[in-house]
């Protein structure tokens, strides 16, 4: 079997959280198979960031074995800060296709012709400027940020433990309750903590944009990398219209 045949997703998981493994699991049944490992990140800040990168090399020595059709590195922040270095890194050692949700997100949105976001976002305003340098210099503009942390005691942006603790309903109260994402062209949810499928329908009787989230931008990327059908997946519904219709029909709406 040769690296591009085979429908195994290879998913490299930053952190502690098994939430992301779940929704992956979830979408490629009957479809793929996902095979995963994971880099410690016990530091949510730059420089637990860089450490974790730096691990990058290793975790992917562990499931190169398995011959997957592609590498999905499940790391927003990390993507944000050398994401180009990431997938070059991974094919260099493996010989297989790599990506990493920065930039697949940020494809996809070109895609749909949005040029404005509000970002969804758990993590410490350290990553959120990373994220905000990242996009503009990819002519997306950040027009808000909606931080989810409050409900959770002793909460520190920093650590990885507290952030999975984070419920759907605390995500759900603080984007209705957000004031900053009038007039955008997408909401972007950077955490794969967040579960878009237990969020979409709910969101979407307030938010009249393409909602995306990392986890799923990974899986619809790496489906499309292994020429697998993408209809089960939560962002088809956007992303399988093509960018005409995309743009016509999500681009003149606004939050409301």
């Amino acid at each position: 079997m040769v690296f591009g045949q085979s429908r195994t997703i290879a998913m490299v998981e930053p952190g502690p959280s098994p939430i992301s493994e779940r929704e992956f699991h979830r979408y490629s049944l009957d479809r793929a198979s996902i095979l995963t490992t994971r880099i410690p990140f016990d530091r949510m800040t730059n420089v637990g960031l860089r450490e974790m990168i730096d691990k990058l090399p290793f975790a992917v020595g562990c499931i190169v074995g398995a011959r997957p059709g592609v590498i999905a590195i499940n790391s927003f922040t990390g993507s944000c800060l050398k994401g180009r270095e990431i997938v070059n890194t991974v094919q260099q050692l493996t010989g297989a296709p790599a990506i990493v949700p920065a930039d697949e997100m940020v494809k996809h949105l070109i895609r749909l012709r949005v040029s404005r976001i509000a970002l969804v976002s758990p993590f410490s305003a350290e990553f959120n400027m990373l994220e905000r340098i990242y996009f503009d210099s990819r002519n997306i503009e950040v027009a808000g940020v909606i931080s989810i942390h409050s409900g959770l005691e002793r909460f520190r942006p920093d650590d990885p433990y507290i952030i999975t603790g984070i419920t759907p309903e605390s995500i759900l109260r603080q984007i209705r309750e957000a004031k900053n994402i009038g007039g955008v062209g997408a909401v972007v949810l950077d955490s794969p903590t967040f579960v878009l499928g237990d969020l979409i329908d709910e969101l979407e009787l307030f938010i009249k944009v393409p909602i995306m989230s990392t986890n799923q931008i990974l899986l619809y990327s790496a489906f499309n990398c292994l020429g697998i059908p993408t209809e089960n997946l939560v962002v088809s519904r956007y992303l399988d219209q093509g960018p005409e219709l995309g743009a016509s029909a999500y681009m003149s709406r606004e939050v409301r």
